[in-house]
């Protein structure tokens, strides 16, 4: 780790190219609107359990990504591991809330 930057994104560019680099930014972008997308759902629908749910693991993520500028914190497992299985979590609420979305749809019909 003595020969790391102390930039996480300049430390992904320097292992996987400009490419990867692109699909690690696209990768999260789409990460992020799916949360948006779905907080924005629970926000309207008042389902309050799962937007306090995502909200902090938002900020969880957010967190770690701020402290991405300065340190390269991907390169520890102890912050890689929860940071990538968070983001997993987050993808399972909102896939939980779509099934329940196109059930209340099939319902309407």
């Amino acid at each position: 780790l003595s020969r790391e930057p102390h930039n996480a994104i300049i430390s992904i560019y320097a292992r996987m190219g400009l490419l990867g680099l692109l699909i690690w930014l696209w990768m999260h972008i789409i990460f992020f609107k799916t949360w948006l997308k779905f907080y924005k759902y629970t926000v309207s629908n008042n389902l309050i359990t799962e937007r306090n749910r995502l909200l902090y693991l938002g900020v969880f993520i957010v967190m770690i990504l701020g402290a991405c500028i300065s340190a390269s914190l991907f390169q520890t497992p102890y912050y890689a591991i929860p940071y990538y299985f968070l983001w997993g979590v987050i993808l399972r609420i909102c896939y939980n809330l779509n099934n329940n979305l196109n059930k209340i749809d099939q319902n309407e019909i």
